[in-house]
């Protein structure tokens, strides 16, 4: 089983040009004990990527979409788009299955 599982990781930000997609459909498994080197040129995502598995996202997200699994345990199961206004709904569709501890 890895240690680490990320299904169909999607992000998109909202910008005055519009919506950019920063991360869409990344899916990558880690085993315990291996690493894993991300690289791409400057504005590919890699630091997209990076925010959106430790849930730390900046406020002009549009859509974060996506499932990661710790140690078999998933930690969100995470679908969040913006509403007509720019901003998220009252009620994201997050199911945060692990605690922040």
């Amino acid at each position: 089983m890895p240690m680490l599982e990320v299904r169909d990781l999607k992000l998109q930000y909202s910008s005055a040009r519009g919506v950019v997609k920063a991360v869409d459909g990344v899916s990558f498994d880690i085993e315990k004990g291996e690493a894993l080197g991300i690289v791409g040129e400057s504005g590919s995502g890699k630091t997209s990527l990076s925010l959106a598995l430790m849930r730390v996202l900046p406020k002009n997200v549009h859509a974060y979409e996506g499932q990661v699994t710790l140690d078999g345990k998933e930690i969100a199961k995470q679908q969040h788009k913006c509403n007509d206004y720019g901003s998220f709904s009252k009620e994201p569709r997050t199911r945060l299955t692990l605690s922040s501890k």
